[in-house]
């Protein structure tokens, strides 16, 4: 009986002692949705700006997760004022604060990038999002140069 004891424990510490790819730690992917969103974006401008309140409806916007664990916010065709033309911009390496599956970021200041490149013109202040995914609702604030963007949407 003592030697099979000796036997079982031998046994039992090669096991333990294997190199197995099963003792491996899992790792949670970061999300690969895009989450899309349309909604209402309003513009309004500082005291003592050249330009006046903008409001559009039917506004897409998305966030995209990357491979960081971050996400960028694509804005395809947005505009803050009524003299400014169309463009897609894009904010990129926004860090979620929020637990579970919504999302929320904020940054005190960031710059934009537009074709690719920074668009540094034109800074975003005080930006800050919040994605309820109990609600899939999607609002977003922040300032652009002389004027205070406002926007809500829906998955």
């Amino acid at each position: 009986m003592k030697k099979l004891l000796i036997v079982f424990a031998l046994l039992s510490g090669f096991a333990a002692c294997s190199d197995d790819e099963n003792n491996e730690t899992p790792v949670t992917p970061a999300p690969t949705e895009t989450l899309s969103f349309t909604g209402k974006l309003e513009a309004l401008p500082d005291e003592g700006s050249r330009f006046e309140a903008f409001s559009e409806e039917g506004i897409a916007m998305q966030l995209q997760p990357t491979a960081e664990g971050r996400y960028h916010l694509l804005m395809p065709e947005i505009k803050f004022v009524a003299q400014m033309p169309w463009l897609s911009i894009e904010v990129r390496d926004l860090q979620d604060s929020a637990e579970g599956e919504s999302i929320r970021f904020e940054a005190a200041e960031t710059i934009p990038y537009f074709m690719g490149a920074p668009y540094d013109a034109f800074p975003i202040a005080n930006l800050s999002g919040l994605y309820d995914a109990a609600t899939g609702s999607f609002s977003l604030a922040f300032d652009c140069n002389t004027m205070q963007v406002r926007y809500t949407g829906q998955r």
